[in-house]
């Protein structure tokens, strides 16, 4: 018997080791994984570095880029980056190694959720209404064009049955909509048009439940250089000039509602709870950062700043 409650001592302290030495994943700042953005600095903006930081803003490391890239986007899988540098679409390893070009030209690529696709912008602009929308293999290989898809900003929904992107309303206006089109192409239809003379989605990204998204709305005078007399709309009303910030709608585009009035860029967190986008434009020093708020709305926090340029999009890192 005393060998009995000896052996299940020294089972009950080998288990009190283990969740002593063992992290809990609920008390971890790295549920959401880490955030990531871009900051530039230096003549011509060629001082770039991808900054990654633990959703409360600890833990901040750097890497410098290699000049001129920009718009990366994080595989699902958290193991690789796409990006662009003027000289088409590269895919590499997230810590930069193994680099390769995918697609000889083109911006703003997107992970198909799989991570087998990249969808991203080519071509020929057409006017205000945008580029038309291109999908590539991660590994590289021919391009094919997504019929009925000519916007900017293609992003994938969560199930990979559809990309959404922005549009202009047509080739000289200065608005813009979300419009929502299927992997396989076909005919476009709008999610949202804000109603604003200058109304537009600058940034927007889809809920991981595929259910909501967030998107950034401008109501701003944009510059119009070389536009027509009537093309020249009056800038904002104080009435108009309120519904600049950002909102979340139900994925068939119903359902509008302030989050906050001041900020750009928006992702989700990777457990739908969270919001992060840039913010900072107001703070007493005028430093750009990044934020985080509720999904359903609350008070923001700063969780980082920097001194120099940040540049969007920002990623989750999972």
């Amino acid at each position: 018997m005393s060998r009995v409650r000896l052996s299940l001592s020294l089972v009950a302290l080998a288990l009190t080791l283990i969740m002593l030495v063992v992290p809990s994943r609920a008390a971890s700042p790295d549920r959401n994984g880490r955030l990531m953005v871009l900051t530039v600095a230096g003549s011509g903006n060629t001082d770039r570095r991808l900054v990654t930081f633990n959703s409360d803003g600890t833990g901040v490391r750097t890497r410098s880029v290699e000049h001129f890239a920009a718009d990366f986007a994080v595989s699902p899988d958290g193991r690789r980056l796409a990006y662009d540098n003027g000289n088409g679409i590269f895919v590499s390893d997230l810590n930069g190694r193994h680099r390769r070009r995918i697609a000889a030209d083109g911006d703003l690529p997107s992970w198909s959720p799989d991570g087998r696709l990249i969808a991203y912008r080519g071509g020929t602009q057409q006017g205000n209404m945008g580029f038309p929308i291109y999908l590539v293999s991660s590994h590289g290989g021919p391009s094919r064009r997504v019929r009925g898809a000519v916007g900017s900003i293609p992003k994938w929904s969560p199930d990979g049955s559809s990309i959404a992107f922005t549009r202009g309303l047509s080739r000289t206006s200065q608005r813009s909509e979300l419009a929502l089109v299927s992997a396989r192409g076909g005919r476009a239809r709008s999610l949202y048009r804000p109603r604003y003379a200058y109304g537009s989605v600058d940034s927007f990204d889809w809920s991981p439940d595929g259910r909501r998204i967030v998107m950034r709305v401008n109501v701003q005078q944009p510059d119009c250089e070389g536009c027509s007399p009537q093309e020249v709309q009056p800038p904002p009303t104080p009435s108009e000039s309120k519904y600049d910030g950002i909102d979340v709608i139900r994925s068939d585009g119903s359902g509008i509602r302030r989050l906050i009035q001041y900020g750009n860029s928006p992702v989700w967190s990777p457990d739908g709870r969270q919001l992060a986008y840039v913010c900072g434009e107001s703070s007493p020093r005028g430093q750009l950062g990044v934020c985080v708020i509720g999904s359903r709305g609350g008070r923001p926090h700063q969780i980082f700043t920097t001194p120099v340029q940040l540049w969007p999009p920002l990623n989750w890192i999972p």
